[in-house]
């Protein structure tokens, strides 16, 4: 009774571990403690007037656990899809938990980026209501016009040298 076939016989052979007779605590899992999205809906309602502005939003523990295991104490974390800001808010948790230097770079095109997805990691760093801060910094920046048109072609609206400059300090403030 201690080995079985998966997909009803047609699987590969294995072998049935139970806990009575193992001598090591198997982990079922690397996230069975991270909550769910109703642990996130949460946290944002304590951040925003009791109001969850956003539907099924990540927990950040769960982002805070993948940053603790894929990245180390200076990493510049990526999220191109920012949504509620869950990631800006985990990376800030982790650098005020661990003291480390984590950055993040939050890409969000919804026009809710600059009143919830910035506005959340603003909230987490200088506290709001009964929310205690954390501290951190992060800068906001919003595009401007497509540098390219719909065919292909760069936009003429667009000043390339000042679109340059924009680029470098904008380069020059990550580092």
């Amino acid at each position: 009774n201690r080995i079985y076939f998966a997909r009803g016989g047609a699987g590969v052979p294995r072998l049935k571990i139970f806990r009575s007779s193992s001598s090591e605590l198997i982990q079922s899992s690397l996230f069975t403690d991270v909550h769910t999205s109703i642990t996130g809906k949460n946290q944002l309602k304590k951040l925003f007037d009791g109001i969850s502005p956003f539907n099924f939003p990540k927990p950040s523990t769960l982002i805070e656990r993948l940053l603790k295991i894929a990245s180390d104490e200076n990493s510049l974390v990526l999220d191109f899809f920012a949504g509620s800001g869950t990631t800006a808010h985990a990376v800030l948790n982790v650098n005020n938990e661990e003291h480390s230097n984590r950055r993040f770079i939050e890409i969000e095109m919804m026009d809710y980026a600059e009143t919830l997805t910035a506005e959340r990691a603003k909230r987490v760093i200088s506290g709001y209501g009964d929310f205690e801060g954390i501290g951190g910094d992060f800068s906001f920046y919003e595009l401007g016009e497509s540098l390219f048109n719909d065919d292909g072609t760069i936009n003429p609206n667009i000043d390339l040298i000042d679109l340059s400059k924009q680029f470098k300090n904008a380069i020059k403030s990550i580092n």
